[in-house]
């Protein structure tokens, strides 16, 4: 599976940025290769500098932010309603309940079995995003100070605008 992450970086130029940001996604053990984005899938540049471009930088943290937060999103909508206890102990709230193969069940009650069974693995990517462990749910990632909170760059953006750029790195896991 593909999810694409824009890692801010200081960097001197762009290739330094690119070179940054490719050294970072090489680090990350739950991926099992990245590259950076094709420039032909994209409207816009795969680096962008805060000096050059203000707005758009931050309208790419700000779009990878809304897609961190559907994760928790998504988990809280599908299964915010089942207690803790019930999902940790329930076998039909592990994938390892689903049974999906069995031909006495309609369509509908395999598809509802199916997104009960996926609710302990999707609970644990919105937990791990909660606690800011960084993975394939987490869209921006600030490769300086190891945060997915923004507030760093930010502040760097302030005090040094023109060594601040976001990469847009396509992982795969």
């Amino acid at each position: 599976m593909h999810t694409y992450h824009r890692i801010a970086v200081e960097a001197i130029d762009e290739d330094d940025a690119k070179g940054r940001a490719l050294q970072f996604a090489e680090n990350q053990e739950w991926s099992d290769w990245h590259s950076l984005m094709d420039t032909d899938r994209l409207d816009f540049a795969v680096v962008t500098n805060y000096k050059a471009n203000p707005e758009k930088f931050n309208e790419l943290v700000e779009e990878a932010l809304g897609w961190t937060q559907e994760t928790i999103d998504q988990a809280v909508q599908k299964y915010g309603d089942i207690p803790l206890k019930e999902l940790l102990t329930n076998p039909k709230y592990d994938f390892g309940g689903f049974s999906g193969s069995n031909n006495d069940l309609t369509q509908d009650e395999r598809d509802t079995q199916l997104e009960n069974s996926l609710a302990v693995f999707r609970v644990g990517q919105a937990l791990r995003v909660k606690n800011s462990e960084y993975g394939a749910d987490i869209h921006f990632y600030d490769s300086k100070e190891y945060t997915p909170n923004p507030k760093y760059l930010q502040d760097r953006c302030a005090t040094n605008p023109e060594e601040q750029w976001i990469v847009i790195v396509d992982f795969h896991f």
